[in-house]
């Protein structure tokens, strides 16, 4: 029996970037979208370029690190001063 579970993950994975990268862009939401690049990076990490080591040019996670690391970083920091973020009603601001 074939569920076609990996074209729906590879969907939302491709949906997950795709409106993460569009949120941090317009600086809205940005901590909910660091959440979701931050899901997505650990499972490109763990699942894909783990066995290949470090080194970008090999297929390791050096790239895919740096991404999770900066998105940590989001996570933290939340959207800056020049954001849409602040012309957002209060009760969205910590999103």
């Amino acid at each position: 029996m074939d569920h076609r579970f990996p074209l729906v993950i590879g969907y939302l994975v491709g949906l997950a970037q795709v409106v993460s990268a569009t949120a941090l862009l317009l600086g809205v939401f940005v901590r909910l979208a660091a959440v979701a690049l931050i899901v997505v990076m650990l499972g490109a990490i763990f699942l894909v370029h783990l066995p290949h080591g470090f080194d970008v040019s090999n297929g390791g996670m050096e790239y895919a690190l740096t991404q999770l690391l900066i998105a940590f970083a989001l996570l933290l920091m939340g959207a800056g001063a020049y954001s849409l973020a602040s012309r957002l009603p209060t009760r969205l601001k910590r999103l």
